[in-house]
């Protein structure tokens, strides 16, 4: 493969769009009502990847949580499959099944609609501003 071809090919997706576009899916699909995706189809999937193994000492995930990575999984392979290798679509069920790890602590911690948030946003350093003298 020339290297005019592999330019051409990598100008058709940044990195930065890549990554945009694979946290949308993951942010819909955490969105998306438990419901759908408690209950996984069973259509067979040409763009499968083989059964990622949980890491050692990590029990495996819920089933809930299981489906949660399937679908976000089978989202991104929808998009990006033809651009990725077997070894670069195990990482990526790999990663998806550590950050799912990370959303349950999240989701499970109480909050109610009126907390506020733990942090003031201050765009500008403290003592900068309209109302200081420069």
């Amino acid at each position: 493969m020339a290297t005019d071809e592999i330019l051409d090919q990598t100008k058709a997706l940044s990195r930065r769009d890549f990554a945009l576009h694979v946290a949308t899916i993951a942010a819909a699909a955490v969105a998306a009502p438990a419901a759908l995706v408690a209950e996984p189809t069973q259509k067979s999937a040409p763009h499968a990847a083989p059964a990622a193994t949980p890491r050692e000492g990590s029990p495996p995930l819920p089933p809930v949580d299981q489906a949660e990575v399937d679908a976000k999984y089978d989202a991104m392979i929808a998009r990006y499959g033809s651009r990725l290798t077997d070894e670069q679509k195990t990482q990526a069920r790999q990663a998806l099944e550590f950050m799912q790890r990370g959303l349950e602590p999240l989701r499970a911690f109480p909050l109610e609609n009126a907390d506020e948030p733990g942090t003031m946003f201050g765009p500008l350093p403290s003592g900068a501003g309209p109302d200081s003298e420069a």
